[in-house]
């Protein structure tokens, strides 16, 4: 089994699927990375500059 390098996981995210179409992945979350390195935590496809915490 191959290890997986660090710079690999950086793409990886939550994802979400139709039953009928397990192949075809929606992001659930924004991938932008923000300062730090932490990504986004706003919805994928939110509107406006993405934050530090979900709106209320």
């Amino acid at each position: 089994m191959d290890a997986i390098r660090l710079g690999q996981l950086a793409g990886l995210g939550p994802t979400v699927s139709t039953e009928d179409a397990q192949s075809v992945r929606h992001w659930v979350y924004c991938d932008r990375l923000l300062d730090g390195g932490r990504r986004c935590p706003l919805p994928a496809d939110h509107d406006g500059d993405c934050g530090t915490a979900a709106p209320r």
